[in-house]
């Protein structure tokens, strides 16, 4: 039972890195089944060079898992999204006198309003949107839309400059291309 474990030792020093295999050392096995490391390049006559790996046994079963290790470092992030914004222009016809209007402008569905404006002219006057009325975003699952109320054109009892020109609603639409 010696001899066994003597090759085994002598298997561990070598699989350590103890002893270097590539400078020569080799294992050798006598008559008695005494097994011996010699650091040469062959073994003496009464004994026979013994091949390490004939030592090794049969695979053992599966062992149990480890510990799960440690959280990673945070990766590089991606590159980031291509962003587009379109303006997008509605206009409206306003006559005389037609009392308040709601002009609606949409974004397309995956766009996203960043920006409003809106003007009419009464002949030479160029007017901003109405102030103190009604605007609001709306957005139905897809799209969003901006409505603005405005009011009688020039107004009641006030003389028109000239002919109306036609309300311009402008919305800024802000989308991710990928």
């Amino acid at each position: 039972m010696r001899p066994i474990y003597q090759a085994l030792g002598a298997f561990a020093l070598l699989a350590s890195g103890w002893v270097d295999g590539a400078q020569g050392a080799i294992l050798c096995r006598a008559k008695d089944d005494t097994v011996t490391l010699r650091d040469t390049a062959n073994c003496p006559r009464n004994e026979r060079r013994l091949d390490p790996a004939s030592l090794q046994g049969p695979p053992g079963p599966q062992g149990l898992p480890g510990f799960p290790g440690a959280q990673g470092a945070q990766g590089v992030p991606g590159p980031a999204p291509k962003l587009s914004t379109v303006l997008r222009t509605q206009v409206f016809p306003i006559q005389y006198d037609e009392g308040l209007k709601t002009l609606k402008v949409s974004c397309l569905p995956g766009e996203l309003i960043i920006a409003t404006s809106g003007a009419y002219s009464l002949g030479p006057l160029e007017v901003g949107a109405p102030a103190g009325l009604d605007s609001r975003y709306d957005f139905d699952g897809s799209v969003w839309s901006f409505s603005q109320v405005w009011p009688n054109i020039p107004g009641p009892n006030v003389e028109p400059l000239g002919p109306p020109a036609p309300a311009q609603i402008d919305l800024v639409c802000l989308s991710l291309q990928p």
